[in-house]
């Protein structure tokens, strides 16, 4: 598989869980917007809580993906591209776990706040590892 073609499906499975994520997040805000003042501090905090989590990778891979040659026929390792993307789908689907599941198991909104900052360690440390893989897969220029 060309590098080009990997750094594409990489690319999709990111933008995505954004649009997914991004969605949740407006429904909870409209919701948000006409509940308690609790609600409403969750949604901010959500929000505070959600751009940072995505924001330097989904930087990282638009910056790269626009900036690269059009075409890389480089072949890569499938297994690169498998654990890339394995190591991607982990982080993106709990970030979304963090933000459905605590609302549908009764969390009140102080506990989920709490759960979404107490994530920050593991995710923090998640999200480093991510961003250091595909920033060797996603480099500025092509190695020559």
């Amino acid at each position: 598989m060309t590098r080009t073609r990997c750094q594409n499906w990489l690319a999709v499975i990111w933008a995505l869980f954004f649009v997914i994520q991004i969605g949740l997040l407006v429904m909870r805000s409209i919701a948000g917007a006409s509940g308690s003042e609790e609600g409403r501090t969750l949604t901010v905090g959500m929000w505070n809580w959600y751009i940072p989590m995505v924001a330097p990778t989904l930087t990282l891979i638009a910056g790269a993906l626009f900036a690269a040659p059009a075409s890389d026929t480089r072949d890569t390792s499938l297994v690169r591209v498998g654990i890339l993307i394995v190591l991607s789908l982990a982080y993106l689907l709990s970030i979304s776990a963090l933000l459905v599941l605590p609302p549908s198991l009764g969390t009140t909104p102080q506990d989920h706040l709490q759960l979404l900052q107490n994530s920050n360690y593991w995710l923090g440390a998640f999200q480093l590892c991510i961003a250091g893989a595909l920033g060797t897969f996603f480099p500025k220029q092509s190695a020559e």
